[in-house]
């Protein structure tokens, strides 16, 4: 058995669906690819492999949205088993109702709540005290539940196009150290990625078609295998990588339209 590399965040995809529509989202869950649900099944025969090899101080459930998939309470359970440290579901929390079993499920594994904040527009101020009024209870029974006012920070990782998207670009050293998302690295699809925005952007390009040259750093990008020896895995830690390039290297700070569909 290999020794545990020792990581600041694993992030994991439960589901790239998502309900919200956030411009310029690191993730890309504003394209709404094709939803895939990851059951427990498919967690657990994804993350073993990496379960001996990676010791992170933080295992991250994210998207998408990932109160859409309706596994959660179960791939919550079957990711503990792996990684029994320290973890974070990361939600805008509008389907948190779907989940009655998640804050027993929570309590038991160590894991918090971290509720997005997305706009402060009446209406989706208004799922806010919803939101705020079913957790409560589970506050109050000892569940940790962290409301994050994401909207306060949005920031730009690309630009918008009318086919798409286009790299913002700067200086490789500069945009690592200002990225938000330098210390995770979501497994995705069974191999271990730098950052989000180079684990999902193939997801964008199956979607939305190819994106032009400006991107071909991104595609040029290996993930590592989950048969990657010791010293690959050293030396996937190290900081910027060329890929960074193609983010901004200064901070891209907007005011984030209204997330909500308006059919929502």
């Amino acid at each position: 058995m290999t020794s545990k590399i020792k990581v600041p965040i694993v992030d994991y995809h439960v589901t790239n669906a998502c309900n919200l529509s956030c411009e310029s989202c690191s993730h890309f869950s504003n394209f709404h690819v094709r939803a895939e649900l990851v059951t427990p099944e498919r967690a657990i025969d994804e993350l073993r492999p990496w379960a001996d090899r990676l010791d992170p101080d933080l295992f991250s459930l994210v998207g998408g949205e990932p109160t859409l998939n309706p596994h959660l309470a179960e791939v919550t359970e079957a990711v503990s088993e792996l990684f029994p440290g320290k973890k974070r579901i990361t939600t805008n929390g509008f389907f948190l109702h779907k989940h009655p079993r998640l804050p027993e499920v929570m309590k038991a594994n160590n894991v918090c709540l971290w509720i997005s904040l997305h706009h402060r527009s009446p209406r989706y101020q208004q799922h806010e005290r919803e939101i705020r009024k079913l957790v409560y209870p589970w506050l109050m029974d000892g569940v940790d539940v962290r409301f994050v006012e994401s909207d306060a920070k949005w920031q730009r990782f690309y630009r918008a196009t009318k086919d798409g998207i286009e790299p913002i670009g700067g200086n490789q050293r500069k945009a690592w150290q200002l990225c938000p998302c330098r210390d995770s690295h979501p497994i995705y699809r069974r191999h271990l990625w730098k950052c989000p925005p180079l684990a999902y952007f193939s997801d964008v390009e199956a979607k939305l078609g190819d994106q032009g040259e400006a991107w071909d750093l991104f595609r040029q990008y290996k993930p590592l295998p989950e048969d990657c020896t010791v010293e690959e895995l050293r030396a996937f830690l190290r900081e910027d990588e060329p890929q960074c390039s193609l983010c901004p290297d200064s901070i891209q700070l907007f005011q984030l339209p209204d997330p909500i569909p308006r059919k929502h």
